[in-house]
């Protein structure tokens, strides 16, 4: 099997070692992330560069995941003419000078942000469709996302 990494991502450690390590935990009945990270403790374990071991360093990065996470679970009630309630998420990362979290309603009412967001959306539905292409049960949902996501 031949391994790599979805494209933007990096990691200090070879798409193609991290997978062959991954699958071997696998094998072993090692898969959970505790397995992993127990598994990569030691100094020359294939995946130990791919973890901050420094503790205090490794905490922070932690706090600034879990506030990525609570943003990113806000959601707000918008009224419609439906009986159904619908709740929209309340912040999107945008990139700007910096990557800021925004609200959505700032977002849409900001043609450029509008703009980024609808790209944003347009790349996840990509990778929602590499992601589950071995399910044919969602080929019409993958035709649904090419006509979406098409070059204009």
């Amino acid at each position: 099997m031949v391994y790599r990494y979805k494209t933007g991502y990096f990691n200090k450690v070879p798409a193609q070692v991290a997978g062959e390590e991954i699958h071997r935990l696998y094998e072993e009945g090692k898969s959970k992330p505790k397995d992993i990270v127990d598994a990569s403790r030691p100094e020359d374990a294939p995946l130990h560069p791919a973890f901050e071991w420094n503790d205090s360093v490794a905490a922070e990065l932690f706090r600034q995941e879990q506030a990525r996470n609570l943003v990113r679970q806000i959601v707000t009630l918008e009224q419609t003419e439906s009986e159904e309630p619908v709740y929209v998420r309340a912040f999107f990362k945008i990139d700007t000078e910096e990557s800021t979290y925004e609200p959505t309603i700032v977002i849409m009412n900001d043609a450029e942000k509008r703009k980024q967001l609808l790209a944003i959306a347009k790349k996840e539905l990509k990778q929602f469709k590499a992601k589950y292409s071995t399910l044919v049960e969602l080929a019409s949902v993958f035709k649904e996302i090419d006509k979406v996501t098409k070059e204009e």
